[in-house]
């Protein structure tokens, strides 16, 4: 299981990189999703010094940013 979850950790810090580079203005970068709880100690490893955050109930910030999304989209369409 170690094997297969620090793969899947180095993967993401390889994106991560990636994006930085691309990106180097970026101060730090949020780590959210379903598996950012399950491979946090394993991404932190991997990340060396990265600035990384990890948040709370981060499986579920994905959702919160579609319905703050949509409260939006609705307060759009009663206001027209």
């Amino acid at each position: 299981m170690d094997t297969y979850f620090s793969r899947a950790a180095q993967k993401i810090v390889d994106l991560i990189r990636k994006r930085w580079k691309k990106y180097p203005d970026i101060q730090c970068f949020y780590v959210l999703g379903g598996g950012a709880a399950a491979l946090k100690s394993y991404i932190l490893e991997a990340s060396d010094s990265m600035r990384l955050r990890f948040v709370e109930d981060s499986e579920l910030q994905n959702v919160y940013g579609y319905l703050k999304l949509a409260k939006n989209k609705t307060t759009q369409s009663e206001a027209v």
